[in-house]
């Protein structure tokens, strides 16, 4: 099926009745995406877990595209990749660390490989919310009319974790956001976040250190994040529960 007309039916399945409208797509799978893969070992091997269950992604882009992009995933509800939505792609799910269904985190071999290569994850995710097509251009497609993302605080990775460990969130808008850890006690051991954000998927890394530096002892620790939209002045909070290991 010739790609126009596979990300046209794509985009009709989803109920949408836009006008249609130019759509640009910036990232070209073949010579973005695919380098990407190759630099975080994918290309020919298994990016997680092992065995048959793994994914393994091959030095063919052709051949890959095809096999990930609107592809049901082992995992169910999610595809490999669907066209404009991180949240419900199970490939961009994995390397961020919020998937927990099918293995470890993506690469396997460097779990943090996306944390320390932030400019790659965003080629990624630039690349899935314009349509993940296979080529850079400008197409007329059916503007889906998706539902807004809403604010949400992701479960930290690794969790339990020694001594370094990430913690994720989402935001729908431009909004000011706090990400406080506390002990069981309430007391607040560390912020790590006291400003205004950008709108889109955020991730910080704590390395198990209150606000002197120090390094605090095993235990349960929480992280809540609170933010307020600076449009709209929709405030949310969110508190998780995590473990730190010695």
């Amino acid at each position: 099926m010739p790609l126009a007309t596979r990300n046209l039916m794509f985009f009709l399945s989803l109920g949408c009745l836009a006008p249609l409208q130019a759509q640009v797509s910036n990232v070209d799978f073949s010579n973005q995406v695919m380098p990407i893969f190759a630099s975080a070992g994918c290309t020919g091997s298994t990016c997680h877990g092992g065995g048959a269950g793994g994914l393994t992604i091959t030095t063919d882009a052709g051949s890959t595209y095809n096999n990930i992009v609107g592809v049901a995933s082992s995992c169910s509800g999610f595809d490999y990749i669907e066209p404009m939505s991180t949240n419900a792609s199970y490939i961009y799910r994995k390397i961020i660390g919020t998937q927990s269904c099918g293995g470890s985190r993506m690469p396997a071999s460097d779990p943090a490989y996306f944390d320390n290569n932030t400019d790659k994850l965003e080629i990624i995710r630039v690349w899935i919310e314009e349509g993940a097509f296979a080529e850079a251009s400008t197409v007329a497609l059916i503007a889906p009319q998706r539902p807004p993302i809403p604010y949400s605080l992701e479960p930290n990775y690794p969790n339990p974790f020694n001594p370094v460990t990430t913690i994720y969130f989402v935001l729908p808008a431009a909004s000011h956001v706090r990400l406080t850890v506390y002990d069981l006690t309430g007391r607040i051991v560390t912020t790590l976040v006291n400003g205004v954000s950008d709108a889109g998927y955020r991730s910080v890394i704590w390395q198990g250190q209150d606000d002197s530096g120090q390094s605090v002892p095993a235990g349960v620790y929480l992280y809540r994040v609170t933010a307020s939209s600076l449009g709209s002045g929709e405030r949310f909070s969110q508190t998780r529960k995590m473990v730190l290991l010695k």
